[in-house]
C-alpha cells in the first residue's frame, strides 16, 4: 500500500440579481390547483418551511468560492418563512453568508459544538452506553501518512507548494496522490485515511500531520467536533434548544426553536441531518452506534438511531403544533407505473416517524432534491430525495403546496468530470424542498 494512494483514499473518504439568484422551482402538489409546474396565483399558506443542503460542508467542496454568492442570493429571494440548512459546515464561512441575508432573514439559530460536547443520549439501539475509544487509527502508519501528505502539500494545497494551506479538493488528491492499478488496502490503512480525512476539513496539511497517531484515538469527527446546520427565520425565534445526536464522523444535531409569525399561533420548527450516505460508502464504521453490525449495515444503523433520538425528543418535549425537516441520509421509494421514479434507501428511519409524525409530502410524490440532472450531484444512479419535511399537530390537509427548489444552473463551472460536461451548475449538488402550510 503506497502513501500516495492512502491518501487519496482519505480524499475519497467523504466526500446580474436576475443572473444569481435560482427561480427554476417546480411545484408538484398545490391542494388547490392540481399537479404539475403551472403558476396558480396565492398558494394560501400562511407559514412557508424550506430544507435545503447547501453542499459547502468542507472547505474542499467543489466550487465552493463560485456557489457562495449564489447560495446568498437564493436565500434572500426565499419565499420560506424558516429555512433548515445543512452542510454549512466551516464557522467563517456560515457567519459570512448569515450576516450576508440578514437583511430578509435576520434570525438565526446555530449554536456551536466542539469534540467535548456530550451526546444528549449516548447509548446505542440496545441501549448500551458507548465503548471507550480504542487505539489512534494511524498507529503504526506515521511514515505513509507522512509522505501521503507531502503528495497534497505539493500538488494540491491552497498554498501551492506548501503544507501550510488547506486541501483543495477531493479530485485533486484522486488524480495527483494515487496510482493506478493498486488494489484497495487493508482495514488499518482504510482506517487511517479515514481519520486524515476527518482532520483535513478544518485543518491545514501540516495540522493534520500525527494528529491520528495520538489520543483521543478512533472516532475523529469533522471540523474538530461542531456541527454544519442552521435554522434560519424571518421571524422571532423562542424557546430554542440544542440535542445533540449520536454520530461518527461528522457531528450531527438537532435544533429546535418556536417560530413566532405574527397572526399565526407558535410553531415549533425542528432542523437536523442524519448521518450521509457517503460517509460509510468509502470507511470502515469505527463509531460506538452501529448495533453490532458490521459494514454499510453499521452505517444505516446508526442513521435509525438518529431517527429513535429525534422522534423520542420532539414527541415528549414538543406535542403540540410543528414541522421537522432536513437532511435526513434517507428516501422513500416512488413508482409510477411500476417504474422507480423515486429510489428508496435507509427507508426504515423514514418509518420511525410514521409514529406521531404526517409526512407532508404525499407517497405519490415524484419530485427529487438529489438528482441525476444536477451536474454536482454524482452519488448516485438514481434519483432520491433525501430531503424531508414531517408534520406534527397537522394533518396533509394542512399542505398547500409542495415545490423542489434551487434547480436552476446559475454558477458557472469549469466543465469537467465533477460538472458532467457543464457549464454551469446549480448552487447545490441537492435541490432544496419547500412546503406552504396553512396552521391557522
Amino acid at each position: 500500500m503506497s502513501a500516495r494512494a492512502l491518501v487519496a483514499l482519505a480524499a475519497l473518504a467523504a466526500a446580474s440579481c436576475a443572473e444569481l439568484v435560482g427561480t427554476d422551482d417546480v411545484t408538484f402538489e398545490r391542494s388547490t390547483c392540481g399537479r404539475g409546474p403551472a403558476p396558480c396565483g396565492d398558494s394560501g399558506a400562511d407559514l412557508v418551511v424550506e430544507t435545503q443542503n447547501l453542499f459547502l460542508y468542507g472547505l474542499s467542496e467543489p466550487y465552493r468560492a463560485e456557489r457562495r454568492p449564489h447560495v446568498e442570493a437564493a436565500l434572500r429571494a426565499s419565499r420560506a418563512d424558516v429555512l433548515c440548512l445543512t452542510e454549512l459546515g466551516d464557522p467563517t464561512d456560515r457567519d459570512s453568508i448569515l450576516a450576508a441575508v440578514a437583511s430578509d432573514l435576520p434570525y438565526a439559530y446555530a449554536p456551536r459544538t466542539d469534540a467535548n460536547t456530550p451526546v444528549s443520549v449516548p447509548e446505542d439501539l440496545r441501549g448500551n452506553a458507548p465503548a471507550p475509544p480504542g487505539p489512534p487509527l494511524c498507529e503504526g502508519l506515521g511514515m505513509a501518512a507522512a509522505a501521503g501528505l507531502d503528495c497534497l502539500a505539493q500538488h494540491c494545497s491552497s498554498i501551492p507548494g506548501s503544507g501550510a494551506g488547506m486541501l483543495t479538493d477531493d479530485d485533486c488528491a484522486a488524480s495527483h496522490c494515487d496510482q493506478s492499478g493498486l488494489e484497495l488496502p487493508g482495514k488499518a490503512e482504510r482506517l487511517c485515511a479515514q481519520c486524515l480525512r476527518a482532520l483535513l476539513d478544518d485543518h491545514t496539511i501540516d495540522a493534520t500531520r500525527g494528529g491520528c497517531e495520538a489520543p483521543p484515538g478512533d472516532r475523529p469527527l469533522g471540523h474538530s467536533g461542531d456541527h454544519a446546520t442552521v435554522l434560519l427565520s424571518r421571524h422571532p425565534l423562542s424557546r430554542q434548544s440544542l440535542i445533540v445526536l449520536p454520530s461518527t464522523a461528522a457531528r450531527q444535531v438537532l435544533l429546535v426553536a418556536t417560530v413566532e409569525k405574527p397572526g399565526l399561533p407558535p410553531v415549533d420548527v425542528a432542523c437536523t441531518r442524519f448521518t450521509s450516505n457517503k460517509e460509510g460508502a468509502y470507511d470502515y464504521y469505527v463509531g460506538p452506534y452501529g448495533g453490532g453490525a458490521d459494514g454499510l449495515a453499521a452505517w444505516d444503523n446508526e442513521v435509525l438511531l438518529q431517527a429513535l433520538r429525534v422522534s423520542e425528543r420532539l414527541l415528549a418535549a414538543r406535542p403540540h403544533v410543528g414541522v421537522l425537516m432536513g437532511w435526513m441520509g434517507a428516501s422513500r421509494e416512488v413508482k409510477v407505473g411500476g417504474e422507480v421514479w423515486v429510489g428508496g434507501f435507509r427507508s426504515e428511519a423514514l418509518r420511525v416517524f410514521d409514529g406521531g409524525f404526517v409526512d407532508a409530502v404525499s407517497p405519490t410524490f415524484t419530485g427529487c432534491t438529489a438528482c441525476l440532472s444536477n451536474p454536482l450531484f454524482d452519488d448516485t444512479y438514481v434519483d432520491r430525495r433525501p430531503d424531508q419535511v414531517f408534520l406534527l399537530g397537522l394533518d396533509r390537509s394542512r399542505v398547500v403546496d409542495v415545490t423542489v427548489t434551487n434547480q436552476e444552473a446559475v454558477v458557472p463551472v469549469t466543465p469537467g468530470p465533477r460538472g458532467k460536461g457543464a457549464s454551469r451548475a446549480p448552487i447545490s449538488d441537492h435541490y432544496g424542498l419547500r412546503v406552504g402550510l396553512r396552521v391557522r
